[in-house]
């Protein structure tokens, strides 16, 4: 009924919603990445902590 009454907006909200759906998508990848790439910067930290013979336990640095 919606499409019958006005073709055009139909069509153009169908692709806004297309564009958003495509930039969320994009935007929760680069964030999946991200938190990757953070978890490995935190272990790596960690590892390096705990082998500089620092009394130190390599909870308190971050």
């Amino acid at each position: 009924m919606l499409s019958q009454m006005d073709e055009e907006l139909v069509l153009a909200c169908q692709r806004k919603i297309e564009e958003e759906d495509s930039k969320s998508s994009d935007v929760a990848e680069r964030r999946r990445i991200t938190w990757e790439r953070l978890e490995e910067a935190a272990t790596n930290i960690q590892s390096v902590g705990s082998g500089s013979g620092n009394s130190n336990s390599g909870g308190d640095i971050l």
